[in-house]
């Protein structure tokens, strides 16, 4: 049997593409030799010692050989040379298989155009509210509590079950009146603590983060010019993006969610700020301005200064603000981005330096809040120092100050959760090092923020119906394809859809040869020879690859026909062959012709039958 294993190899690469074989043409042409009778009947096979290969053809259900359905291909010697396969002929058995439906791929060539799919769901608004905060477990002196989430129930209000993380901005406490020290020398300043400081800025995509996402440092201010210094770094935390949601088909195009806005100015000392401070005010962009108008305000607060202190030390500058949660994915709306970094000292923007707030529309989709995407920034300013107290009488000399407590963020995968994150992300948690131990304890966490997943993308449009894949089977005379004569078997795709495998069309043709014809055996009782190999199979085999065995079949000869037959079928796609190797010997090919690369065929011991 001769295996054109190039030719097979494009037939399997053309089954594979589609989902079922439509039409299977066979044409068997038979040729009588020696003439036949000349009243127009059937001719009648003449027995010439040559035993042609028969090969039969028929559809098979979807079942346990082909679980969606396919082709039986039946194939052996006639050995009684009646011009049919008969069944006890049948030395081989194979099934093309219809491929199981594949998942929804990129759109073919041609093929009418899939549905529209159904209209994706809105996207929905980002809310931000804010209100006082009493002295108390959360700030100390007071301050703001800072509340986030979806408009789930678009009211345009944060209603408490749509919250979805809370920070606070507190207020610097007031510095404590220092002791009057007894009358002596005056005593020289004790050293100031370091201060500790957060900087945060975006991450590209790389190495940290996959998707990209947000840098935070810490660490303590060695030098005292209120700015994180490269050298002044001891810890690095990331809060990366979460990966993009697998492409499905596109729904219609939602409407955009209305942007969370917040505006920040200047507030005079007065009714609401007794030393002044800011007014922040929060609404959504209800005309798309980019700019927080009147009209469209929700709530407004004030966070003011504090107070004038008695002598003390200078109140450590207040954290970040913490980070927006993502906007969700895909055509329903663009992600709102908020980038937070160190600002100095500046008499334009924060006279004691603070935060920088800046916030956009994600319009090139890429995660990182770009130059052309950022809206007017905004200054969370710290508040200015306490004034001096009146000096005491001269003390004895004060001990050195503590160094400043570090401050520590740890940030853990956040699972998939309503009432956090809807399609998981990541948990962050921060606090001061209370204990120095250089582990965030949970009695020195002070903030809990999420980063979470976008929603998953809306499903791909419809791939367009394939082609169907032909195969037409016909009778090889002999010549340069098989010196004895055979089958042909030519494959390709049905482009003009008329269920026909025309000359054009195909794309790989394959030959089965009849074997010379053996000299005539001795005499003898007829019976065949037979034997049983050890196990083949069981092992992985690639593409266009076979698995050998052996039998002994005393009086076997290399002028004999072999035939083969499985104890255990091997499973479908591969074919096997037997062949009197020496005097004595058959050898079993098992080989790997549609399976697929390192398919296994099960292990079987193979009978063997020589025809005499």
């Amino acid at each position: 049997m001769n295996f054109r294993n190039s030719r097979l190899q494009a037939i399997e690469s053309a089954a594979r593409s589609v989902s079922t074989i439509s039409a299977l043409t066979l044409v068997l042409a038979l040729a009588a030799c020696g003439g036949g009778g000349g009243d127009g009947g059937p001719a009648q096979p003449i027995d010439n010692g040559v035993r042609a290969a028969r090969a039969s053809v028929s559809i098979e259900a979807p079942g346990t050989n082909c679980p969606n359905g396919g082709t039986k291909i039946t194939s052996g010697l006639d050995s009684n040379a009646n011009g049919v396969l008969d069944d006890a002929e049948i030395s081989s058995t194979q099934y093309v298989c219809n491929g199981a439906p594949g998942a929804n791929g990129a759109a073919g060539g041609t093929g009418a155009a899939g549905a529209a799919g159904a209209a994706g769901t809105n996207g929905l608004a980002t809310l931000v509210f804010m209100t006082d905060e009493a002295p108390g477990a959360n700030c100390v002196a007071g301050g703001k509590q800072i509340n986030v989430g979806l408009d789930v129930n678009l009211n345009g209000v944060l209603d408490s079950a749509e919250i979805t993380s809370s920070s606070y901005v507190c207020n610097g406490a007031t510095g404590a009146t220092g002791a009057t020290g007894a009358t002596g020398a005056a005593g020289t300043d004790g050293i100031n603590g370091l201060n500790s400081l957060i900087s945060s800025e975006a991450e590209p995509a790389g190495p940290n983060c996959t998707y990209g996402g947000i840098k935070a440092s810490s660490g303590l201010d060695s030098n005292a010019n209120s700015v994180l210094d490269p050298s002044e770094v001891t810890g690095v935390q990331y809060v990366c993006t979460g990966s993009p949601g697998a492409t499905g088909n596109p729904g219609a195009n939602g409407t955009n969610g209305l942007t969370a806005l917040v505006s920040m100015v200047d507030e005079a000392p007065g009714a609401n700020c007794t030393d002044g401070g800011k007014k922040l005010s929060v609404g959504l962009d209800a005309n798309l301005s980019g700019v927080l108008d009147i009209g469209e305000i929700t709530s407004s607060s004030y966070v003011c200064n504090g107070a004038p202190g008695a002598a003390g030390a200078n109140g450590t500058n207040g954290t970040d603000g913490t980070n927006g949660t993502n906007g969700t994915n895909g055509t329903n709306g663009l992600n709102s981005l908020i980038a937070i970094t160190a600002e100095l000292p500046n008499v334009a923007t924060c006279e004691f330096g603070g935060s920088k707030v800046v916030s956009g529309l994600d319009s090139n989709a890429n995660g990182i809040l770009d130059p052309g995407e950022m809206g007017s920034p905004l200054y969370v300013c710290n508040g200015a120092p306490g004034a001096n107290g009146v000096n005491g009488t001269n003390g004895s000399d004060g001990t050195n100050g503590a160094d400043g407590i570090d401050s520590l963020i740890t940030m853990t995968p956040e699972p998939p959760n309503v009432a956090t994150c809807q399609y998981g992300g990541t948990k962050a948690i921060s606090g001061l090092d209370g204990n120095r131990n250089g582990t965030l304890d949970v009695a020195e966490i002070t903030s809990t923020q999420y980063v979470c997943n976008g929603a998953p993308g809306a499903t791909g449009a419809a791939g367009a119906s394939g082609l169907n894949s032909l195969i037409s089977i016909t009778a090889e005379p002999a010549g340069a394809n098989c010196a004895n004569g055979g089958i042909k078997t030519s494959s390709g795709l049905d482009a003009n859809s008329n269920g026909t495998l025309d000359p054009l069309e195909v794309s790989s043709s394959y030959y089965v040869c009849n074997g010379a014809a053996g000299p005539m055996g001795p005499a003898g009782s007829g019976s065949p020879l037979t034997g049983t190999t050890a196990s083949i199979g069981g092992t992985g085999l690639a593409n266009d690859t076979c698995a050998t065995g052996t039998a002994t079949v005393t009086g076997a000869t290399t002028s004999m026909v072999a035939e083969a037959s499985p104890v255990t079928y091997p499973g479908n796609g591969f074919w096997w062959y037997a062949y009197v190797s020496a005097t004595n010997t058959v050898t079993v090919k098992v080989c790997n012709v549609f399976a697929g690369n390192n398919a296994v065929p099960a292990a079987s011991v193979y009978n063997v039958r020589v025809l005499q």
